[in-house]
């Protein structure tokens, strides 16, 4: 066992240029592929915004392309290698929580967000105007983030940058802002 994690590991650290991930299909017939791990995996990566390269229905191929993975603590963070602008159209089947989380973990992670735009992030003003948020994108992690009426308005769980909480408080309505943010900040 040791000696397969071992050469998952190689693998994983020596993708230079981007790597493919192979997802085969679960199976419930075959206990080497049951479905409630692989399924799983494939939903987990799906939503985590890689890209999918070829899906056929009719074929166990599942594969993502243009990938990065950095090793932190245990956990493997899987992210797009290449900066990627996004529309409606390929970030729709994501639900807008997920979607929100996910940039944020990618621009966090590449150190693509100026203390000047961390800084506009924190202003409630900004935030209403850019996203229509009712509160500010981004709380210091030792902040509540509790409202008025009592009621937590940021990610408990979730911590970018090792600094920030962001707020939950995001309806599908606001995709297209986030998405035209978004792009600003990667180009």
């Amino acid at each position: 066992m040791q000696i397969s994690k071992n050469a998952y590991r190689v693998l994983l650290t020596r993708a230079r240029e981007g790597f493919i991930i192979y997802v085969p299909k679960g199976d419930d017939n075959d206990y080497t592929r049951l479905s409630k791990y692989y399924d799983e995996l494939w939903k987990y990566l799906s939503e985590i915004g890689i890209e999918i390269i070829e899906n056929e229905k009719s074929s166990s191929i599942q594969v993502f392309k243009n990938i990065n993975v950095q090793q932190s603590q245990k956990k493997i963070i899987i992210a797009p290698k290449t900066k990627t602008n996004f529309n409606t159209e390929n970030t729709n089947e994501l639900k807008i929580g997920k979607f929100v989380q996910s940039r944020l973990e990618y621009l966090f992670n590449k150190k693509l967000l100026t203390e000047s735009e961390i800084s506009n992030l924190k202003n409630a003003e900004y935030c209403r105007k850019t996203f229509n948020l009712s509160f500010p994108l981004l709380i210091d992690k030792n902040e509540k983030g509790i409202d008025s009426s009592g009621y937590s308005r940021y990610w408990q769980r979730e911590i970018f940058g090792n600094k920030y909480k962001a707020c939950s408080q995001w309806y599908k309505e606001q995709r297209q802002d986030f998405i035209n943010w978004y792009n600003k900040i990667i180009e």
